[in-house]
């Protein structure tokens, strides 16, 4: 998938489930997750998260949630991106 898109569907996801008063695009790629402008708090990033399983038809096991991973859209994205990638090459859908 192309990354503008891949971070672009993060964004609209992110609005949605949060309920954001915001446009996607108004996001930076690099905003902060946590403690920034968004101004995610735990219950939050559990929001995100389970959206983000459900948009991309993926699970992000507890083992695998390391917070720069989960830092910025853009890290956000090298990790869904990386998941999907492998994935695929398992043949999982």
């Amino acid at each position: 998938m192309d990354r503008r898109r891949l971070e672009h569907r993060i964004k609209e996801r992110i609005v949605k489930a949060l309920e954001l008063d915001i446009e996607p695009s108004d996001i930076p790629d690099d905003e902060v997750l946590f403690g920034g402008e968004l101004g995610l708090d735990s219950i939050s990033v559990l929001e995100v998260l389970v959206a983000i399983e459900e948009e991309f038809e993926i699970e992000i096991e507890e083992e695998d949630f390391r917070i720069e991973e989960f830092s910025s859209i853009r890290q956000l994205a090298e990790y869904i991106d990386g998941t999907l990638a492998k994935n695929h090459s398992d043949g999982a859908h």
